[in-house]
């Protein structure tokens, strides 16, 4: 039995559409994952360099600055995505491009960059050259957090966003 605009679902019509506007698309779980991991495994090397490197005794500005950086943007990222996840998950779906996608690949790319690093620096007694490409990396995904949090923020095309 079908209602009046229920589209199929009988008499739980409303219930059904309500749970479907409530589940998180398939993309999106697996953006969300990505992005956890690669903020995990960012965090996770950059905690190790600093730790054994000495670096925050040499560079304690930059390293706290990098570690507040790794904790606070996924953070800021996480909390409007849980506040306004039915609006992100519309702006990004109705997106004439592929932008948002193209910085969430920049980050998991950046994240197993440095991964990768944090391991190369540690089979290296985390020599100081090692432990500064692993920064610039970190460095680069956190940015790339910033643009996200960006078009979070401003989903429209941004001619700026682009250029940088």
């Amino acid at each position: 039995m079908q209602s009046a605009g229920g589209g199929g679902h009988g008499r739980d019509g409303i219930a059904a559409a309500a749970g479907d506007r409530l589940a998180i698309p398939f993309r999106a779980r697996l953006a969300l994952i990505a992005l956890g991991i690669a903020t995990t495994i960012t965090l996770a090397s950059i905690i190790v360099a600093f730790a054994s490197s000495g670096l925050w005794s040499v560079r304690p500005v930059l390293v706290s600055t990098l570690m507040s950086m790794a904790i606070l943007l996924p953070a800021i990222a996480s909390i409007q995505w849980l506040r306004r996840r039915d609006h992100y998950i519309d702006a990004f779906s109705s997106r004439p491009d592929t932008e948002h996608e193209q910085i969430i690949v920049r980050i998991n790319v950046l994240a197993v960059s440095a991964g990768f690093l944090g391991l190369v620096a540690w089979r290296n007694d985390f020599d100081i050259d090692y432990v500064d490409t692993l920064l610039v990396a970190a460095a680069f995904q956190l940015t790339c957090w910033l643009f996200l949090i960006h078009i979070m923020h401003r989903p429209g095309q941004s001619t700026v966003r682009r250029i940088l």
